[in-house]
Parts: C-alpha cells; sequence; structure tokens
C-alpha cells in the first residue's frame, strides 16, 4: 500500500510543476496580448470565433459589444449567408490568435531555460518532454 502512496504523491507533484508552467506560460501569453489593448474577455471571443463562425444574432449583448470593437481594430468581420449574419475572424485576427502559442514573452521565458541549464539537462528536458507527449497521446 505504501508504494501505490508513493505513486500517488509522485503524481500530485508531477502535476502540480506541469501546472505551474502551464500557468506561467498562460500569465506571459495574456500580459503579451494586453500589452495589444485588449481585454480578457475580447480574447476569449477571438479564441471562440477561431473555432467556428458565430451567428451574430445568438450573441449576448455583453458579446456583441465586446465584438465591436474587435470588429473595429480589423480582428473580426461580419458577413451575412442567407438570412443570418455570422462572425468571423479576419487575416488580422487568426495572426492573432496563432500568436497565443508562440508570442515573444512566451519564446523568451523558455530561453531563459536554455540559458540556465546545461546542455545534457536541455538534452534530458527535451526528451523526457517527447516521452510524455508520446506516452499521453490516445
Amino acid at each position: 500500500m505504501k508504494m501505490i502512496i508513493s505513486d500517488l504523491e509522485k503524481v500530485k507533484l508531477l502535476l502540480a510543476e506541469y501546472h505551474s508552467i502551464q500557468q506561467t506560460l498562460e500569465t506571459l501569453t495574456i500580459e503579451n496580448q494586453a500589452g495589444l489593448g485588449l481585454t480578457k474577455k475580447q480574447q476569449d471571443i477571438l479564441y471562440q470565433v477561431s473555432e467556428e463562425a458565430l451567428l451574430f444574432r445568438q450573441l449576448a449583448p455583453q458579446v456583441k459589444a465586446a465584438m465591436k470593437v474587435l470588429i473595429e481594430r480589423g480582428l473580426l468581420f461580419i458577413f451575412p449567408d442567407k438570412n443570418d449574419f455570422y462572425v468571423r475572424l479576419t487575416k488580422k485576427g487568426r495572426a492573432f490568435v496563432d500568436q497565443k502559442s508562440e508570442n515573444a514573452y512566451t519564446i523568451k521565458a523558455l530561453l531563459k531555460i536554455t540559458t540556465e541549464l546545461s546542455k545534457e539537462e536541455m538534452e534530458q528536458v527535451i526528451a523526457l518532454n517527447q516521452k510524455v507527449a508520446r506516452l499521453l497521446k490516445i
């Protein structure tokens, strides 16, 4: 029974570390995007629209108000389709959404890792992360 508890504690520690890294990278991303003058709500709208076009008439008034700024900045556009209007990303909006995983602050944070770790440690980190990614694939 002691081995199970020990393994469970290791899993909890590993999850906490991964969560901490994820939170840090997410915070850096939000700070970077906030520097572009968008609220968290506006960013969330962009990510939602990036997955599928939204039917304009089904949106809440608060969402429509937040979208107005995104349309004015050229990140979203409204287009007619039969009897309805849909909201989609512009090329500029798509670039903004794609920037989330590739923004300069995240890259800068990850580059810091390469300067703080030895070559051998960096190779171990990469190898372990690749192995974890493979093991987690379904």
